[in-house]
């Protein structure tokens, strides 16, 4: 087995054979991108391959002495001209083509205005026909002044008479201090609101009667026959009758809220009594109370006496 033999190639010679490879290429079309530089390498050659490599050698001297004849250059070919010359041809051999009619432009039409709508016909208003020959004034009916007119009093707030009327342990002895004079004014509120009912019924009474004289009359006078139930039917069918009843109605209303505020205070007299006589009770006792501890303190301070 031949041994090894590791020989650097200087950056001398491999510069050398780097020129030799460009002249070798120079008559080549395309050039070849030259590598940069490289950094030394290291060959391991066998020494049978040493004869080759100085035969080799030799050769390159020989050839490099005689003179090389120089290779004839490839012709270049002028791709312009040739695309040009191409495009004659087509353009001899392609049909003409046929003019394109370009449309004509579209004109936008003018917006039609809409007529303004037609005002509405106006009616016109009817002429006043006038009799012939003219009436004379009518005269309107009196009922509206026959009707009576009565306002209605002593009415009572429940909500304040509530507030005025409570009673509680804070508020005893004014409410014992009040209590009479209440009593009084709502007594004398459910008395005027009583006579005020019985003023009104009469009233109604009275307007009953006359009603029930006058129908009566009328049926007479029509040749009707006056029944009891049909008189009663036109009395009760009267507008003024029939306001005075309503009257009536509220008067009896407004008597009978303020008869039962004044029962609300005898009832409100027997608490206060009850919570008086509670106090008193607990009064008791506490002189009581206070008595005996008086009692003590007298009975101590006589034994310290008799004791000095």
């Amino acid at each position: 087995m031949s041994t090894q033999q590791a020989t650097p190639i200087e950056d001398a010679e491999l510069d050398a054979l780097m020129a030799e490879l460009e002249e070798q290429t120079a008559t080549a079309v395309t050039v070849a991108k030259v590598a940069p530089a490289a950094a030394p390498v290291t060959v391991v050659v066998e020494e049978d391959d040493l004869s080759g490599l100085d035969s080799l050698d030799g050769e390159q001297s020989t050839a490099a002495v005689a003179p090389t004849k120089p290779a004839a250059a490839p012709a270049i070919l002028d791709e312009d001209a040739e695309m040009a010359a191409l495009e004659a041809e087509l353009a001899a051999t392609a049909p003409a083509a046929a003019p394109v009619a370009m449309p004509a432009p579209v004109t936008k039409p003018a917006p039609i205005e809409k007529p303004a709508p037609a005002p509405a016909p106006t009616p016109a208003a009817p002429a006043a026909s006038t009799p012939s020959p003219a009436p004379s004034t009518v005269a309107k009916p009196a009922a509206a002044a026959n009707r009576p007119a009565f306002e209605l009093k002593f009415h009572i707030d429940v909500e304040k008479f509530r507030d005025d009327t409570r009673v509680s342990e804070t508020t005893l002895d004014d409410c014992m201090m009040q209590q009479a004079s209440l009593r009084a004014y709502y007594g004398a509120q459910a008395a005027h609101s009583e006579a005020q009912h019985s003023r009104l019924k009469l009233k109604s009474e009275v307007l009953e009667a006359a009603l029930y004289k006058k129908f009566r009359k009328e049926l007479l006078d029509a040749g009707e026959k006056p029944t009891e139930k049909l008189i009663d039917a036109y009395v009760k069918d009267d507008a003024n009758y029939r306001a005075l009843e309503n009257l009536v109605i509220e008067a009896q209303t407004i008597a009978n809220i303020n008869k039962s505020l004044v029962d609300s205070l005898k009832d409100r007299r027997d608490m206060i009594i009850q919570l008086g006589a509670d106090r008193r009770e607990d009064g008791k006792g506490q002189a009581r109370v206070m008595a005996q501890e008086q009692a003590h303190q007298d009975l101590k301070a006589r034994a310290l006496k008799a004791a000095a």
